[in-house]
């Protein structure tokens, strides 16, 4: 939360993609995002650096597959997951 974000929108879009596929523990760190905290400032309170990996890999979910128009083989494809991993995720978001 106290990261002063270099890019734009689309970047920081791409960065969180990136890390709720690289993610495995069920939180995004700072590690997930590649940041470099220690040459842009203090370092956020713990806690503050984490995110629900749940709440944004549903959202984020939801938003790739409006944007594919409910074509499910371009939204695994643009999420980076083959479409056995999206089925799995809809079904667990509840999505489908």
């Amino acid at each position: 939360m106290h990261y002063d974000w270099p890019g734009n929108v689309r970047e920081l879009r791409n960065a969180l993609e990136r890390a709720a596929i690289l993610c495995e523990g069920g939180l995004i760190t700072a590690e997930h995002l590649s940041l470099d905290i220690g040459a842009r400032g203090p370092r956020a309170p713990v806690g503050a650096s984490t995110t629900d990996l749940s709440a944004v890999e549903r959202d984020m979910i939801a938003q790739v597959l409006a944007d594919c128009a409910g074509n499910k083989s371009k939204a695994a494809a643009r999420l980076g997951i083959s479409r056995t991993q999206l089925y799995v995720r809809l079904r667990r978001y509840q999505l489908s």
